[in-house]
């Protein structure tokens, strides 16, 4: 959990993009896609094992609302992306 959380952490701190070079772009985006990754696959199995212990209700709480901050950071790069790199998201 200290991992996916280190990663959060790392992913909301990227600078902001209208700032950012070329590097520091895909180093920001490669920072937020793998904190994602990382809070999806710690989900599912902290779904379970707090379904056992309720002690780990809070972990879940925690990890929800890094998932909920890492979504709005992937819709401000993507929207990045399509208004001020051209991209077109299919």
């Amino acid at each position: 959990m200290a991992d996916a959380m280190a990663s959060v952490d790392r992913a909301l701190a990227v600078p902001e993009f209208v700032h950012s070079t070329p590097d520091e772009l895909r180093t920001a985006w490669h920072l937020i896609d793998a904190a994602a990754a990382q809070c999806s696959a710690l989900k599912a199995g902290l779904l379970h094992s707090a379904r056992q212990n309720p002690l780990l209700r809070e972990h879940l709480n925690l990890l929800n609302e890094a998932i909920r901050q890492i979504d709005y950071q992937q819709r401000d790069a993507n929207t990045f992306k399509a208004h001020y790199l051209g991209e077109i998201r299919r």
